[in-house]
């Protein structure tokens, strides 16, 4: 229960942050061998949010394709391969950190106490303003 609430403070967050920039982003907290309990998806205002949490069966994915307005936005396959080079890099004990693919910038971060890994996309017509 802490869990959920503690998701539901997190998505809350995410949703009503202030800044022009549009972006994509998602939470994994605390994910299971087989997936997750609760996935929830919010597409609002040009940004987009995947959270996943708690032990389940449910995949992490996007129902509908997440996009930047009027640039290039990432594939599924984009997406795949950022959560890769992220793990890579987490792997490499570098659990905070930044970087591009193609013309995408990623932050990420993982807390290792919490187990929750937290990455966002920015355009690079965002990035450049």
């Amino acid at each position: 229960m802490k869990l959920l609430k503690l998701l539901l403070v997190i998505l809350g967050a995410c949703c009503f942050q202030f800044n022009s920039y549009a972006w994509i982003k998602v939470v994994k907290m605390n994910g299971g061998f087989r997936g997750y309990k609760y996935v929830n998806e919010d597409h609002s205002g040009g940004n987009h949010l995947l959270a996943c949490a708690e032990p389940g069966k449910t995949k992490c994915k996007w129902d509908r394709h997440p996009s930047f307005s009027g640039s290039d936005s990432p594939s599924f396959e984009d997406m795949g391969a950022i959560e890769r080079r992220i793990t890579e890099l987490i792997y490499s004990d570098n659990l905070i950190g930044d970087f591009w693919y193609y013309s995408i910038f990623v932050e990420y971060e993982y807390d290792v106490s919490t187990d929750t890994l937290t990455f966002t996309l920015y355009s690079q017509d965002e990035v450049d303003q």
